[in-house]
């Protein structure tokens, strides 16, 4: 067996702060542009605070929300700009960014998977084909997946447990979160895993983002706590797991001749491979979360986003006195100015209680995940043995070694790490 060298050095992040020096450049010294993370507002929702919240949002202020906007799209990241598919992937296309160079990059490895497989069958004849396909895929039908994961990613967010979980992750991990090291699998599936291929640190690292991500069937986090869940795979060139359950859903094969069953649904196929796996983290988001449905939800997602993260962190010494007025705008956002008009006055007063009883929820379940952090430091601060991460990954570690065990037994590394292993435990 070839003997393995062990990383000497971190692996190399590729920054790209061009968008950052040139926004930095426009508005020189500016206290908006000092957070680590900075979050964009969409143009429509800009347009729509300058209209019904002027006092919250002068001209000046909307100039430079829509030059930030064109500069990162959906934000900037440790000055780095990045992009939310489950935020802006309906908006990319209808707006014009001039940061869109920046994530050619970006999508280029994201897509990775899918354009090997693409390029394999994608001769001369099988291209055209492949086209069609994709272009017969209802917009119905993607616009309903997009709307549901939207709304589950608006659960999330305000889900105690996840955000207890991301809490534990960022601590533990804050040094290389501080080097902008990515949740996401074409980051991860680069590092080190076993012991002597690299430092603890970033083995760490990869399996606790691993397990976090798998755990809540993600298949990324742009940033810190903004979570992009997995897709749905329905087109030839998606990468689909083999039939099955996993951590992140299931996958199975349907012949065409059980098409005859119209009634035959996936909660019905789900249910059977649901009873196989522990999904108790996500028994409220199944259930229905006491009839809150996944509409509300993606509103709750935007409402988290774009006003306690970016409106609250850039305004919130003017916010105070214009709730009501932000209200509006946001009510005007979702549902767009040229529809409002054509009501009366009460149903777009029906809107703006929506909101507001959308802003209630948002707070109450954030609420919740702040005890839920409280009680989780108060458990550390009474002495608790050892913290959950570690027994977790001991765990992780040990099922992936135990698949390979027969390839690198004789591994000095394995060993060594075995022994430990069994003297923690005496």
């Amino acid at each position: 067996m070839p003997k393995r060298k062990p990383a000497s050095s971190w692996p190399t992040i590729r920054r790209d702060l061009r968008q950052w020096k040139k926004i930095h450049e426009e508005f020189p010294g500016d206290a908006r542009l000092r957070p680590t993370i900075i979050y964009a507002l969409p143009l429509a929702l800009i347009d729509a605070l300058r209209t019904h919240a002027p006092n919250l949002m002068t001209e000046a202020d909307a100039h430079f929300e829509k030059r930030l906007r064109a500069r990162c799209v959906s934000g900037f990241w440790a000055r780095q700009p990045f992009f939310s598919d489950i935020l802006d992937g309906t908006r990319i296309e209808l707006e014009e960014f001039e940061a869109s160079a920046v994530f050619q990059e970006r999508f280029r490895r994201a897509d990775q998977s899918y354009r090997e497989t693409r390029n394999i069958i994608a001769t001369d004849r099988f291209q055209p084909a492949i086209e069609k396909q994709r272009d017969r895929i209802s917009a119905e039908l993607e616009s309903r997946v997009r709307l549901r994961l939207k709304g589950y990613a608006g659960w999330l967010v305000t889900h105690h447990q996840f955000r207890l979980e991301m809490q534990c992750f960022i601590t533990s991990h804050e040094r290389l979160m501080k080097r902008q090291f990515e949740l996401a699998p074409w980051h991860l599936e680069h590092l080190p895993v076993r012991p002597g291929d690299g430092p603890d640190e970033i083995r760490h690292f990869r399996l606790d983002g691993s397990r976090l991500l798998s755990r809540w069937s993600l298949s990324e986090m742009p940033v810190p706590g903004l979570p992009e869940p997995n897709r749905l795979g329905y087109m030839t060139t998606d990468v689909i797991p083999d039939n099955g359950a996993t951590a992140t859903g299931f996958s199975v094969f349907v012949p065409w001749p059980l098409l005859v069953d119209k009634g035959l649904t996936l909660r019905e196929i789900g249910d059977y491979y649901q009873n196989k796996r522990d999904l108790t983290h996500l028994e409220d988001w199944l259930q229905g979360e006491r009839n809150w449905g996944y509409e509300r939800f993606s509103k709750l997602l935007e409402l988290d986003v774009y006003r306690r993260r970016a409106l609250i962190a850039r305004y919130g010494d003017r916010l105070d006195n214009q709730v009501e007025a932000v209200d509006r705008a946001f009510a005007y956002f979702w549902d767009s100015a040229s529809e409002i008009s054509k009501r009366n006055r009460s149903n777009s007063r029906l809107s703006i209680d929506l909101v507001r009883r959308i802003r209630t929820r948002h707070k109450n379940r954030l609420a919740a995940c702040q005890r839920a952090i409280d009680e989780y430091h108060a458990w550390i601060a009474t002495g608790a043995p050892r913290d959950p991460n570690d027994i977790a990954r001991e765990n992780q570690l040990a099922e992936e070694m135990q698949t390979t065990v027969d390839s690198w037994e004789s591994d000095p590394a394995y060993q060594k790490w075995i022994s430990r292993k069994r003297k923690s435990e005496r």
